[in-house]
């Protein structure tokens, strides 16, 4: 773990600590989470510290390599959702930030060295950026465009004020995809004589600003998550902002190619992956067109060629600048293939290998042998004593039945031989309004629970089979009929 202190006090740290990553949360109700969570406290005496996620959980670790995945691909958690976690951590007013980290950061291995220069690259700019966090006291609205994908939180310091992009897209927690946005605007209240400059690393730069009714506006001709933008009337401020950037400029600018050019790797290597599945082993119909890497991959390329040409000529900021810009291509298109891939999934999180643009090949490649009927059940039933069809499965407690009571519903469940398969006996189900003609708009929970449970171990693939006949048409009923674990 690295823990990074933005503020030295003496107030008792509580942490709070939930890993949105790869998860149903989404980075927006996250941000909300984050700030509500520290209203449960009446202590005026405690600082919130966050603990921000790093890696995936290690069970979805272990269901990947059940999957024949050895190795965590570098960026399965990406720097840029480690960065959005962080400035939303700035935004709840957290004054600690803890790093959580499931494995070493001395191994040698790719998802290491990705992690290790993300996290450089986070210190860095936080150490960049201090003053606000420290200090600095976070407004809950943004600014920006209205329903933009590209959204401003603004910190109000003594004498300035910092305006810090984030994504504000929907399903960040899975693929970011890129964050750019062209004419962005918005609009601060500031004092009239404050002037802005956009913070980046090496050097300030003069930006578009003027004034209107509530404050004052600024456009950029390209706004991105390196958009930070910095209000002041203060000269002193300004210069020593100005050292600020010199002084972390070119290691943030070296960071930012070295990580860059790790994410062009793994695109093109996952894009291959699904090639040589498309042409080996065939794909599901789900799948939709692969990206075509080269054109991508060559744009990238040179953006980082002449990165590394404006670090040479010690121009940092455009170096900085052009890093960022190299991958916005690749990371819509992961975004873009990994959304239409997975459109059809209720719930990401739940199944294997759906929740990020690397395990595509591995997850179209598991989709396309349930589709073909090569995975077929295999070894006992785990249900004790067999399936549900035999006589006494219900009395002798190995399937248990619940009619929950409902306002507006009435749940009917009957044991008989006239609704079996091939058992002994069946089970029937009737659902239906408690006043005949008045069916309800909506209902709280289902009206019927059957349930099971058998002995399960890490790793093992479970096949759950089963044959439901529907007599009659399913009436006054928007979802009909629902199959799904939990």
């Amino acid at each position: 773990m690295v823990i990074q202190l933005l503020w030295k006090e003496s107030k008792k740290p509580k942490l709070m600590d939930r890993e949105p990553l790869l998860s149903s949360l989404d980075l927006n109700d996250y941000a909300e989470w984050l700030v509500n969570y520290q209203y449960l406290t009446r202590v005026s005496s405690v600082a919130y510290w966050n603990k921000i996620q790093t890696q995936p959980d290690p069970l979805a670790t272990s269901q990947r390599h059940y999957f024949g995945i050895a190795e965590e691909p570098p960026g399965l958690t990406s720097y840029e959702q480690m960065r959005q976690c962080l400035r939303l951590s700035m935004r709840a007013g957290c004054r600690g930030i803890l790093y959580g980290s499931h494995s070493p950061l001395d191994a040698k291995d790719r998802a290491t060295q990705y992690r290790v220069k993300a996290l450089e690259a986070l210190n860095l700019e936080t150490q960049f950026l201090l003053a606000w966090f420290a200090f600095g006291k976070a407004e809950k609205r943004t600014t920006g465009p209205e329903n933009a994908d590209l959204r401003g939180l603004i910190f109000r310091a003594e004498r300035a004020e910092l305006v810090a992009p984030i994504s504000a897209r929907a399903n960040n927690q899975y693929v970011m995809g890129q964050d750019a946005a062209y004419n962005w605007s918005g609009v601060v209240l500031t004092p009239e004589s404050y002037t802005g400059d956009l913070l980046t690393p090496g050097a300030l730069r003069k930006i578009i600003t003027r004034r209107r009714a509530g404050g004052c506006e600024y456009t950029l001709d390209e706004g991105s998550m390196n958009s930070l933008i910095f209000f002041t009337q203060s000269d002193s401020l300004n210069q020593k902002m100005t050292e600020y950037a010199a002084a972390y400029g070119k290691r943030l600018a070296e960071l930012a190619i070295n990580i860059a050019r790790k994410r062009v790797d793994l695109f093109e290597e996952t894009v291959y992956g699904l090639r040589y599945l498309e042409t080996n082993v065939g794909t599901a119909n789900i799948a939709p067109k692969i990206p075509n890497a080269g054109p991508i991959v060559d744009r990238a390329l040179k953006l980082l060629d002449d990165a590394d040409k404006s670090l040479r000529r010690r121009d940092v900021s455009q170096a900085y600048l052009d890093a960022e810009r190299a991958t916005r291509e690749l990371r819509e298109a992961e975004r873009e293939f990994w959304e239409k891939a997975t459109a059809n999934e209720v719930g990401r999180p739940v199944t294997p290998l759906s929740t990020n643009f690397y395990d595509m090949p591995a997850y179209l490649e598991f989709y396309q042998k349930l589709l073909s009927g090569r995975i077929k059940p295999t070894g006992y039933n785990l249900i004790r004593d067999g399936d549900m069809e035999r006589r006494g499965a219900f009395s002798d407690g190995t399937w248990h039945t619940y009619e929950e009571e409902s306002a507006n519903l009435a749940g009917k469940i009957y044991v008989d031989e006239e609704s079996r398969r091939s058992g002994a006996t069946g089970l029937r189900v009737n659902v239906a309004p408690r006043v005949e003609g008045t069916a309800p708009v909506e209902a709280e929970c289902p009206s019927i629970f059957v349930e099971t449970s058998f002995p399960t171990q890490a790793g093992q693939m479970i096949c759950i089979q089963g044959w439901i006949k529907i007599p009659e048409d399913l009436t006054n009923s928007v979802d009909g009929l629902r199959v799904y674990d939990d």
